[in-house]
């Protein structure tokens, strides 16, 4: 099998971040402990095809920005701040975050999100209990974009089709946390990974977080997936290691 072409490939391979000491990001902060940890400290590989699922955010965005920039120069669209970073500091760690856009007069506060059809009906169902977006959102709000009163998800649904019932681009409400509640959350979560930067220990991963999936119809019954098909670090992970070695067919 040949490999992916050059553009390709370079695509693939932007977008880290250098690890800054006490310095961490939102999205960040609410991945698992061990996964955290694991990409700070350890060399690890990736084949390259297991990650042209992150692109796709980052290709939305991309465009969401540059359609921003392409208003502002037509004059039309003064109400909007468009992909604002902000940086806090938290009991000596460094917080930082980018929110993608804020409407000025709705005083809503946007995340575009590429999600598939699935998921896309349970968040319209308010069932938010598989995902991190209200975690996400609460803190670029209650950190970054403080006077936003309303949070909407603006969901372009990846695997629709026509016989889809959603339209293709569907907008999602985000229930607001109370501030004081977000900002110890954050320290809580801040204090988690800092602890293990410390010790070198860190609590390996729930059992939610790994991915299995509930339908014992699925073909990936019983597989962590997220291991499997998602986590940047499962070549390091011992723990993912272990699995295999018990489940080896």
């Amino acid at each position: 099998m040949r490999c992916l072409s050059m553009p390709m490939l370079v695509a693939l391979a932007q977008g880290g971040r250098d690890v800054v000491p006490h310095e961490y990001h939102v999205t960040e902060i609410l991945d698992p402990p061990q996964k955290v940890y694991l990409k700070r400290h350890k060399p690890y590989w990736i084949a390259p095809q297991t990650m042209v699922w992150a692109i796709y955010g980052t290709a939305i965005h991309n465009i969401m920005e540059s359609g921003h920039d392409e208003a502002v120069r037509l004059g039309v669209n003064d109400r909007f701040n468009c992909e604002q970073s902000f940086e806090v500091q938290l009991d000596g760690t460094v917080l930082k975050g980018r929110y993608d856009l804020y409407d000025k007069i709705d005083k809503t506060l946007w995340d575009y999100k590429s999600i598939k059809q699935y998921m896309v009906e349970r968040l319209m169902a308010g069932d938010f209990t598989e995902t991190k977006y209200p975690a996400q959102l609460n803190i670029y709000r209650a950190f970054g974009c403080p006077e936003a009163e309303h949070i909407k998800i603006e969901a372009i649904v990846k695997d629709w089709s026509q016989q889809a019932k959603m339209d293709p681009v569907v907008d999602i409400d985000i229930p607001i946390w109370p501030d004081e509640f977000v900002k110890e959350y954050v320290k809580s979560l801040l204090k988690i990974h800092e602890d293990a930067e410390a010790t070198g220990v860190y609590r390996e991963c729930l059992p939610d977080e790994l991915w299995f999936p509930k339908s014992p119809r699925s073909k990936n019954f019983g597989i962590p997936v997220r291991c499997r098909d998602y986590c940047e670090v499962s070549s390091v992970c011992e723990q993912y290691k272990e699995w295999r070695k018990n489940n080896a067919r």
